[in-house]
Parts: C-alpha cells; sequence; structure tokens
C-alpha cells in the first residue's frame, strides 16, 4: 500500500471520524430525544414500540455501560460544571457514562464506516475515483452521519457500516461467482437486521446492480431468494419471538404530522427534497444515473414507511439511501457486465474445442 493511501486511511477513516463524533457529542447537545441518557431512560424507551426489535444495538449499548462502570480506570468525561448539568434538562438521571457510552459506540462504527468505504473506493476495477475524490466522498458521508446524529442511537451508525460492508462482500460475489462470499452476504445482512430493519436496503442495492447488468430475467432474481429470506427470517423471527407485548410493524402514522404547517415539518419536507435533489443528480453518466434511480425505485417501500411512520424532520432517516447513492454513482459497471458475459460463455461452450 502506498505511503499516500496509508495517510489517508490513517487521517479519513480513522482520526475525522473519532473527532468528527467528539465534536457533535461533546461540544454540542443533542436535544430532540429526552429521556434517553441514563440506563432506566433507555431501557423505558428502546425496550418499548419498534425499537425494542433493535436489539443488537440496545443490548450493546447496555453491554458497554456495565463494563464502563465496572472499570474503575475509565477516562473521566467531566469536564466543567456546564457539561456536567447540561444533560440533566433532557433526563432527570442523566449519567455521563451512559452519554460516553453513545459516543464510543458511534465512533467505533463510524470508523468502521469510514475504512469499508476507502477499501470499496480504491477498488480500482469498480470504482475510477482520484484521491481526493475518494477522500471528500468519505467526509461528506461521515459528516452527514455526524450531523444526523441530534437524534442519538445506538444503532444508526452501525446498520451503516453493515451497510457497506455487505454490498462490498455482494460485489466481490458478483465477481467470482463464489458461494463462500453469498453466505458471506447473507450473514451480514442477518446482523444488520439484529440492528436495524432498514438493512431492508441493501436488497435494493443489490437488485439495483442485477437488474441494470441482466435486465429483468429470472436468473438473477432466484439469486436474490437466499439474501430475501435471511432478511425475512430476522425481522419475522424477532415480531414472532418479542417478549410479551403485542407485534409492532411499526410505529404510529405521522402522516399527518410531517406535513403540517409547523416549522419542523417544513424543514423536514425541504430536507427530504434536497436529499433526493442530491441523489437524483449525484452521478453523471447515463449508467450510473440509471443505477441509482433503480436504487430508489427499489427503496420506495422504505420511503413510505418513512413519510407514514417516521418524522421527516430525522433526516437520519434518508441518510441509508444516500451512502446507497455513494456507493453507486461511481460504480465502474462494464467489468461486472464484461465478467459475467465472459463467465456465462465459458459455461455454455464447455464443449467447444480449446484454441492452440
Amino acid at each position: 500500500m502506498k505511503l499516500t493511501s496509508i495517510t489517508r486511511y490513517v487521517f479519513i477513516g480513522v482520526l475525522f471520524p473519532l473527532l468528527i463524533q467528539f465534536i457533535m457529542y461533546y461540544r454540542f447537545t443533542p436535544n430532540y430525544q429526552p429521556g434517553v441518557f441514563s440506563e432506566a431512560g433507555f431501557r423505558s424507551f428502546y425496550g418499548s414500540s419498534v425499537f425494542k426489535y433493535r436489539i443488537a444495538g440496545t443490548r450493546l449499548q447496555l453491554w458497554l455501560y456495565r463494563r464502563l462502570k465496572s472499570d474503575k480506570t475509565r477516562i473521566p468525561v467531566k469536564e466543567n460544571k456546564i457539561y456536567e448539568k447540561r444533560l440533566l434538562a433532557l433526563d432527570e438521571q442523566a449519567d455521563d457514562l451512559f452519554y460516553l457510552t453513545y459516543y464510543l459506540i458511534n465512533a467505533f462504527f463510524s470508523v468502521l464506516l469510514a475504512l469499508c468505504l476507502l477499501f470499496l473506493f480504491d477498488r480500482q476495477h469498480l470504482f475510477t475515483l482520484t484521491e481526493p475524490d475518494k477522500s471528500f466522498a468519505v467526509v461528506l458521508v461521515l459528516l452527514m452521519v455526524a450531523v444526523s446524529q441530534f437524534v442519538v442511537t445506538p444503532y444508526d451508525t452501525a446498520s451503516y457500516f453493515f451497510e457497506v460492508f455487505s454490498f462490498t462482500v455482494f460485489l466481490k460475489y458478483f465477481r467470482t461467482n463464489n458461494h463462500l462470499y453469498l453466505l458471506a452476504t447473507c450473514l451480514l445482512i442477518m446482523s444488520a437486521s439484529f440492528f436495524r430493519e432498514s438493512s431492508a436496503l441493501i436488497l435494493s442495492l443489490m437488485a439495483a446492480v442485477y437488474f441494470l447488468v441482466h435486465g429483468l430475467t429470472p436468473q438473477w432474481v432466484r439469486k436474490m431468494i437466499m439474501p430475501c429470506l435471511s432478511f425475512i427470517i430476522v425481522y419475522a423471527g424477532l415480531r414472532i419471538f418479542a417478549p410479551r407485548s403485542a407485534v409492532q410493524i411499526s410505529e404510529s402514522s405521522k402522516l399527518v404530522e410531517n406535513f403540517t404547517l409547523r416549522p419542523s415539518a417544513l424543514m423536514g419536507i425541504l430536507m427530504a427534497m434536497i436529499i433526493f435533489y442530491l441523489m437524483l443528480n449525484a452521478a453523471s453518466s447515463k449508467d450510473n444515473r440509471r443505477l441509482v434511480r433503480i436504487f430508489l425505485l427499489f427503496t420506495l417501500p422504505y420511503g413510505v414507511m418513512v413519510i407514514f411512520a417516521g418524522l421527516l424532520v430525522e433526516f437520519r432517516l434518508w441518510v441509508p439511501l444516500v451512502i446507497g447513492t455513494a456507493m453507486l454513482y461511481k460504480l465502474n459497471l462494464e467489468p461486472l457486465r464484461n465478467h459475467n458475459y465472459l463467465r456465462d460463455l465459458s459455461a455454455n461452450h464447455t464443449t467447444d474445442p480449446q484454441p492452440h
């Protein structure tokens, strides 16, 4: 690996996500969701509604908090009187250590997200990005992820990492047809689904690539069966075996709340318009524009759920689509087309005499 690449991985892949997350958590105070900055408040909020199905992030938060609490050599988190009291306005039982746990989890997965994006963009046969292009693309994604954390959760950033990691492994499977990579993709989809049900968007990414390369053919539709089952098994299983309370697919309808004249609703609508404008105009080539639009078409069920069950002002709900677009807008489809053409040609003519 070249020195410039190592430097890029250190500064953009490790240091920048750590610093930008620190700024968002310790130089700003997220005040959108009260009552989630103590263990009691956290359990109450994340043990209800659809949040109770996102078990990986919530259990990771509680596990790490207990480990830090039992560690007598932990890093002090109280800097001054303001920082000691700022969370109490949001949660009467606010715990600085519990807040630190949020930061550590999101910073850790931000680093993994950045490194995975850099690794993906370094696949020269698939991406024609210059060194500055790679750095700026990753930085912009990290900034959007960080700013969207005015809604503090223990699972959003992890879900973004799994989206990128799963798609990276899928592209490897696409080129090699090695079923071990397909198995790895399915396992990653299952893991992502324990964090957040937006893992279904990984299927949209896969389907968009298949559709643009192969068209609407039964061959690739059959290849989607295992990944789809991987998502369905976890999604349905969590709801079937959910403890005690009735199964919920989503929260109560927010449709009316999203389309009022309140400032927050108007800001949410405008933000959604800007994000979709950016996604639809990100690609410069005809192929990539089609690829992004097909991906967004396949994400339509998710978009409908966001409008009906989410709040548009929480633009973090669009971040998985932005990350998906970032992986598609410069994806070079020719190696995928040529690779599949040669492989299929070889499979159909195995009995032909070989040239000497």
